[in-house]
């Protein structure tokens, strides 16, 4: 079994990574304009005051000053109820690293945000979102927690990845409906952020086979 959930991550890294590439070249070589105009435009023809203060609560489910202590909730919880240790290192681990990890693929690029009004403020480069890669990131990993816990317990846990999937997705479009970054932005966050949260559900997975590989050595002594 953690075999075959070591090859399944293994293969979905690689799947985001040769797709994050695609996307990185398209905008490099300015391939995408079609697809970031008319995605842009379809968003933005809904803007209205009423649809923009829904979006600004969604887009604030993927505000670091929001996800930052409720990743300090969920790891009290893991530590105090569960015992789960390697749960909570890699709920601050998908954090963590997707902060450094979208401030070096931003400095990389340098891309611009879009000229068109901005109905919020919004600092630094454009490409990728860093919104989205850090709630893509952090919301992959707790749908996958909860659904691990809930398996033996609910059997209507099924609807957790749908919930999360529609979380995420609202997340980047409403950083597309703001006019603070180009839908190519955000599907490049999507990919990216897809990539370190099961970078992050790898590491579990790679120890607990490198404890049974010792275990299975120990016994053949």
């Amino acid at each position: 079994m953690e075999k075959r959930n070591l090859t399944y991550r293994l293969t979905i890294i690689v799947l985001l990574i040769l797709s994050s590439a695609l996307v990185s070249i398209g905008v490099q070589y300015n391939l995408l304009a079609d697809f970031d105009n008319f995605i842009g435009d379809f968003i933005h023809s809904f803007r209205s005051e009423g649809t923009s203060e829904l979006f600004k609560g969604i887009t604030f489910l993927g505000d670091i000053k929001l996800l930052v202590p409720l990743m300090i909730v969920v790891i009290g919880y893991l530590l105090r109820y569960t015992k789960q240790r390697s749960s909570a290192f890699i709920v601050f681990f998908s954090i963590a690293g997707t902060v450094v990890l979208q401030d070096i693929l931003k400095e990389f690029f340098q891309r611009q945000r879009p000229e068109i009004l901005h109905i919020i403020e919004a600092s630094g480069y454009s490409f990728p979102s860093g919104h989205t890669i850090i709630s893509t990131a952090f919301y992959w990993v707790l749908g996958t927690i909860i659904c691990k816990h809930l398996k033996s317990k609910s059997k209507y846990c099924w609807y957790i990845p749908f919930v999360i999937a529609l979380i995420i997705f609202s997340i980047g479009v409403s950083r597309i409906y703001f006019g603070i970054h180009y839908p190519s932005d955000v599907l490049a966050g999507f990919l990216v952020g897809g990539f370190w949260a099961n970078v992050c559900l790898l590491l579990p997975d790679i120890s607990n086979m490198r404890s049974t590989i010792k275990d299975q050595d120990a016994k053949s002594i």
